[in-house]
């Protein structure tokens, strides 16, 4: 619930996991979570370059260390 409130004080949020099996498990947990009140994009390894780019512009994303590497 943090990071609902973190998102409604108009912040981003950014959930890191150690690999993109668990990163994919809380995106959807988020998505389900939220529903369609907010926004939850996932950023992983095998993702395209055009991919990404909506990624950082979501209130909320979940990712592995790659987003260090953005």
């Amino acid at each position: 619930m943090a990071s609902f409130a973190t998102i409604d004080a108009g912040f981003q949020v950014a959930l890191m996991a150690p690999t993109d099996i668990l990163a994919r498990q809380h995106y959807e947990s988020f998505k389900e979570l939220f529903s369609d009140d907010i926004g939850v994009e996932l950023l992983v390894s095998d993702m395209k370059n055009n991919e990404k780019k909506s990624v950082f512009s979501c209130p909320c994303m979940c990712s592995t260390c790659r987003l260090r590497e953005e």
